[in-house]
């Protein structure tokens, strides 16, 4: 959701997405339906190419949305994969987790700032498309997302933009 951009490592999460996609249509005897779907919501220098590579894969691009169709496509997300190594904060972050939707992040960048690792969503090696994988499968398949995504509900309550310039500011003026 946002800006699709290669600098908010986008290559790897279509890398990562498509392994797990053959991967799962393989274990199901290479079913047509492998039970996972990557929604990609926002416009960017890098979508037209995204949307080449991801051709013939069950990728979805809507474009920019705002207000109610934004709410309403986080609202359909069992989980938010935000593989950037180059953010500072990443809103989006918080975004999802109001939403209820666990995170897999970066451990490289602020957003790692925002997950608390098992609890409200994962933390992966930044530029590592193995881990990226085993996290989208850990999560997407094998974790309570429910209630992770109620932990992650809960955790968002406690954090603002005015909060986070606030330590910001603390920290520099220490």
């Amino acid at each position: 959701m946002g800006r699709v951009s290669k600098e908010k490592n986008l290559p790897i999460l279509v890398q990562a997405f498509k392994t797990v996609v053959s991967s799962l249509k393989q274990e199901n005897d290479g079913a047509a339906d492998p039970g996972i779907r990557l929604l990609v919501v926002g416009d960017g220098a890098y979508c037209e190419e995204m949307k080449d590579i991801c051709d013939g894969y069950p990728v979805t691009f809507t474009g920019e949305l705002h207000g109610e169709e934004l709410a309403e496509a986080f609202a359909s997300a069992d989980l938010f994969v935000f593989p950037s190594t180059t953010d500072t904060f990443g809103r989006v972050i918080l975004e999802a987790m109001a939403s209820g939707i666990p995170c897999i992040v970066s451990d490289v960048g602020g957003p790692k700032e925002n997950i608390v690792h098992g609890v409200t969503g994962l933390v992966v090696s930044g530029d590592n498309e193995a881990a990226l994988c085993q996290a989208i499968i850990t999560l997407g398949f094998n974790m309570d997302r429910e209630k992770m995504g109620k932990e992650a509900r809960e955790f968002t309550e406690t954090k603002s933009l005015s909060g986070a310039f606030d330590q910001y500011w603390a920290l520099y003026a220490a």
